[in-house]
């Protein structure tokens, strides 16, 4: 698993987002528990559900101060399926633990893209498949078209998923466009 270090530099490398954003969402995930934080010479491993939470942090495109409830709003988003967004997130991630065989869910997720609705209760899983897109809608279960409003939104795809998944579990990291250990 992937430390909080590892972790923060390379979410800007992946994400493109300015690491000093980067780094007062960890201060603030830190605070709130949301994060864990280093005790002594002790440096804790991240779960896939903290990355989670960064994830959807950085994608709330929030304040820091207000960054830690919104991560924790769109974890739990449901799906018509009654699934929260968060363990979706999750599967997705732990998909890539497995270099060996590429399975289906990570093949899926690679395929993929997340767009989360900023200062809104709203996200879109979309999913490429052979005979078009498939999109899982969580939280407002009304298609995004079908709004009255301007939307704000940001979108993650399925390949940073997969270098956040293969960061995570494998020590492997991207720099510029490639993967290095």
């Amino acid at each position: 698993m992937a430390t909080a270090t590892d972790m923060v530099a390379h979410a800007a490398i992946i994400t493109k987002i300015p690491l000093s954003t980067i780094v007062a969402v960890k201060r603030r995930f830190g605070e709130t528990g949301l994060w864990p934080t280093a005790r002594g010479p002790n440096i804790p491993d991240l779960s896939t559900k903290n990355v989670a939470h960064l994830i959807l942090g950085l994608l709330a495109d929030t304040k820091a101060k207000d960054v830690s409830a919104a991560a924790c709003a769109y974890y739990s988003l449901r799906n018509s399926h009654d699934q929260t967004l968060g363990d979706i997130l999750c599967r997705l991630l732990d998909s890539f633990k497995d270099v060996e065989e590429i399975s289906p869910v990570a093949a899926f997720a690679f395929k993929s893209r997340l767009e989360i609705d900023c200062n809104s209760p709203r996200a879109c899983l979309t999913h490429h498949c052979t005979d078009g897109n498939a999109e899982e809608l969580f939280g407002i279960l009304s298609k995004q078209w079908d709004d009255i409003a301007v939307r704000r939104s940001m979108t993650i795809s399925g390949r940073s998923l997969f270098q956040f998944g293969v960061g995570i579990h494998h020590d492997h990291w991207p720099v510029g466009d490639s993967v290095i250990a």
